[in-house]
């Protein structure tokens, strides 16, 4: 038994009997655990399908129905919403998709299903409260990732290339989302100088870190997520030019990493009026770090089987696969697994939830749910960028978090309120 799984072992006891005493640590738990604690969640016990973190969300999910069961409140409000609605569907359609071609159930799809309905039930009690304490939270990942993408750095001038969590695009993304939800907590203790001083000094630290990673679309997401504060009243213009400052100073740092895309743009521009499609494999796999071979041996595919896809997952699991385990594009990815069906039903979770985030009802009866709403907001932008170019999205348990937070922020009242009619 290695160091790892006697942690697992230990720490298992310990987080089921804190969450039978106050099931909101099951919570916390998971928000830690989506962030940083992935090779500790993914031990197995007893059984390879058995691993620590699917125990403790199923454990938590029958405590938590045990504890709705003595209130006489089994299901949260916001179950009952559209989007929870369509969450579910989303997900049976995956694990069918799955279940086509595999002719088995893929677990970590019924994981994110069970996590979600865990994330209502916990969220659902005072999101206001729920949402401070999950930030407040989310500071030790976002500090962590920070700071190790920092020394690594300084120490062995590895700019924009590693972290605790491995690659700087994880990374990167993984500390966008928790500014997301920081810049909401920031203004919701804005009367509370020390709390708003050290989130302030946080929020700062991860925006530097972002900014080194040298990353073409977490920079992108990082300057329309400043310009969106900067509307919002949440920071300064100057923020804008501070986060453009420090990425062009640490490209200037390692000019030979900067050079490397300059050469590709270059090598892209010197036949002139050559359309894209005609630009040799090697001229478009160096510009696009080898997504392009990729995207077209994905397009071909989706040729052939464009209604109803060639099975979730298959992408990672087809052993044909030469051109690497990730296609880079989770809307490319959803199309060529899951067809036009599986398209339109992720499509529609992010035009549900900007129609949700957007209504006016949702931040009614509380000052606090206004920060929220543009937390939750920034963080369904983010993901739909991000989802473009790389590998997150319906994957991750954040997503489901996210889309949870939003269902009870739109359903559920406020602590305390009377219930809106939605």
């Amino acid at each position: 038994m290695g160091k790892l799984e006697l942690i697992g072992i230990v720490l298992l006891p310990l987080i089921l009997c804190g969450m039978y005493i106050k099931p909101e640590i099951l919570l916390y738990y998971l928000v830690i655990d989506s962030w940083l604690i992935i090779r500790i969640s993914q031990l197995s016990i007893i059984h390879p399908e058995f691993t620590f973190n699917r125990i403790i969300v199923y454990l938590g999910l029958l405590i938590i129905i045990i504890k709705r069961l003595q209130s006489r409140s089994l299901f949260p409000k916001a179950a009952k919403s559209g989007l929870t609605v369509l969450v579910i569907i989303f997900l049976v359609y995956l694990n069918m998709s799955f279940i086509s071609w595999t002719h088995e159930p893929n677990f970590l799809i019924a994981n994110n299903l069970v996590f979600y309905f865990v994330a209502l039930a916990l969220l659902d009690q005072d999101l206001e409260k729920s949402f401070r304490h999950i930030s407040v939270v989310a500071m030790i990942p976002v500090l962590l990732l920070s700071v190790s993408s920092m020394v690594s750095a300084v120490v062995h001038m590895d700019i924009g290339q590693r972290s605790y969590a491995g690659n700087r695009i994880q990374s990167a993304f993984y500390v966008i989302l928790g500014l997301c939800l920081l810049f909401g907590y920031r203004k919701m203790v804005q009367d509370e100088r020390i709390k708003r001083i050290a989130v302030t000094v946080v929020i700062l630290i991860g925006a530097a870190s972002v900014a080194i990673s040298l990353g073409r679309m977490v920079m992108i997401i990082c300057v329309v997520l400043t310009l969106y504060y900067v509307a919002k009243g949440y920071v300064r213009w100057w923020a804008v030019l501070v986060v453009i400052l420090i990425a062009c100073t640490f490209a200037l740092v390692r000019l030979d990493l900067t050079m490397i895309y300059v050469n590709k743009l270059a090598r892209l521009t010197e036949r002139g009026g050559t359309k894209i499609s005609e630009y040799n494999k090697d001229e478009m796999a160096a510009f696009t770090s080898g997504r392009s071979e990729a995207y077209k041996t994905a397009w071909r595919v989706i040729k052939k089987r464009p209604i109803w896809g060639v099975g979730y997952d298959w992408w990672a699991r087809n052993p044909r696969n030469i051109t690497g385990s990730s296609l880079h594009s989770r809307w490319i990815q959803i199309l060529l697994e899951c067809g036009i069906p599986g398209l339109l039903l992720y499509a529609s979770l992010y035009a549900l939830t900007a129609l949700y985030l957007i209504g006016s009802k949702t931040v009614r009866g509380s000052p606090n749910r206004r920060p929220i709403r543009d937390s939750l907001l920034a963080a369904m932008t983010a993901f739909f960028l991000i989802g473009l170019t790389d590998n997150h999205g319906y994957t991750d348990r954040l997503f489901y978090l996210v889309l949870a937070m939003i269902a009870t922020l739109r359903f559920s009242p406020p602590r305390s309120q009377p219930a809106v009619n939605s």
